[in-house]
């Protein structure tokens, strides 16, 4: 049923069907329902353009925009939050029936983005700053470095150097050609440019740098390869076979070897002359059979003391009581004051103990200078028989031995004599 007004017609037909249209409306029930159509029976879309149907098939009011007949969608909650919405641009939903809006962020470099919310049309990325400046760089096999803000240059390699495939080359030298160096900054410095370079030599008239783990390397007439000066992990300078173990660092010039250190020593051709202070000798000596070499040096202080048929029983000595040395090689010089309290119970044959080291051998003399005050029947000099200890029998001739007889409890004795170690 078609109940619009007419459009045309002469007047008194318009108002008859507007009067029969308001008859239609009372006799009508409220609300207005549709008859229902099953879908196959819709009439032709194009004779109810605008009509209003109610499609039994699908269950759905149907109406017809002149083409077609089109189902109206059902009201939801979701078609009620988006008819609320009423903000420009890009629009989200972040929760069921729940929708906001959006605009898209660019980063603080390196990207743009044109028309962020999409009102105006797409939003659209640019790239910007430094990978504005590496895309638009052209060209292969160039390296480039920054060098500035959003800046990108190329890398001037020029001399012996190329860079192709990703591979820096240094081509072989010649005469009169250069060759650029690493400096302590790890940038190439100037070329150092090479004065003149044959078979068997090379003169650099700039600075080579040698770098961890690296060295210059020489040959011998017989074609072995010799390190002539590098470092590593543990050798600051070193002197060897490139495939063997260190050996020595040679000081030569003019031909001739000044000098070689090694782990067996120092050895000089020469004078060695300290000039920011002595020799230093180890604490504990040690020993060398060579009879050129001299392996102690050492000074400093020792007890005397005395001893009557070995024993020692009730002895003391004065505050004076003390004596120096000094040892060079096996050579020991002794200086000093033996000062007794009191002499002691002990008995017999009187002898020196306490000599900072042993004698070599047994019925070793040797002649004490000094002087001395409370002993009796004795002459100067004294004589020492060193019996391979660190204690000497005192005699006053080759023969005669001094003992507790002839000692006093003040007895003191200043006397100096020099023997040899057993080491």
């Amino acid at each position: 049923m078609d109940l619009r007004y007419p459009s045309a017609g002469p007047p008194w037909l318009r108002d008859f069907g507007a009067s029969v249209i308001r008859l239609f409306k009372g006799l009508m029930d409220v609300p207005f329902r549709l008859w229902p159509v099953a879908n196959a029976d819709l009439p032709a879309a194009a004779d109810y353009s605008g009509g209003l149907a109610w499609n039994a098939t699908v269950s759905r009011v149907t109406y017809s925009d002149g083409a077609a007949w089109q189902q109206l969608q059902p009201w939801d909650a979701t078609l009620g939050a988006l008819a609320a919405f009423n903000s420009n641009g890009i629009i989200v939903q972040t929760a069921p029936d729940s929708f906001a809006g959006r605009t898209l962020v660019a980063p603080a470099a390196g990207l743009t983005i044109a028309n962020p919310a999409g009102i105006a049309g797409n939003p659209t990325f640019a790239l910007a700053n430094d990978l504005a400046a590496l895309e638009a760089l052209t060209g292969t096999n160039t390296i480039h470095y920054r060098s500035g803000a959003d800046s990108w240059s190329a890398v001037a390699i020029g001399g012996l150097l190329s860079f192709a495939g990703g591979t820096l080359n240094v081509a072989t030298g010649t005469s009169g050609g250069a060759i650029p160096l690493l400096n302590g900054a790890n940038t190439w410095s100037a070329a150092q440019a090479f004065a003149a370079i044959t078979a068997t030599s090379a003169t650099l008239s700039g600075t080579v740098q040698i770098a961890n783990a690296q060295y210059l390397q020489g040959r011998t007439a017989g074609g072995t390869a010799t390190r002539m000066l590098g470092l590593n992990a543990s050798d600051i300078m070193f002197v060897g076979s490139v495939d063997a173990a260190i050996s020595a660092i040679n000081f030569n010039a003019n031909g001739a070897n000044w000098a070689q250190l090694s782990g067996s020593g120092l050895t000089v051709a020469g004078l060695v002359t300290p000039t920011g202070g002595g020799i230093v000798f180890p604490a504990t000596q040690v020993p060398s059979a060579n009879a050129n070499t001299l392996d102690d040096y050492e000074e400093g202080t020792w007890t005397p003391g005395i001893s009557f048929g070995g024993g020692t029983t009730g002895i003391t000595y004065g505050a004076s009581n003390g004596g120096n040395y000094v040892k060079i090689g096996r050579l020991v010089f002794v200086s000093g004051y033996l000062q007794l309290s009191n002499k002691g119970s002990s008995t017999g044959l009187a002898a020196l103990t306490g000599l900072p080291f042993a004698a070599s051998i047994t019925n070793a003399a040797s002649v004490a200078l000094g002087i001395y005050t409370n002993i009796t029947t004795i002459t100067a000099p004294l004589f020492l028989d060193l019996g391979n200890a660190t204690s000497a029998a005192i005699y006053t001739t080759p023969v005669t031995g001094l003992t507790n007889a002839n000692f006093q409890n003040a007895t003191a004795i200043e006397f100096a004599f020099c023997y040899r170690a057993a080491a």
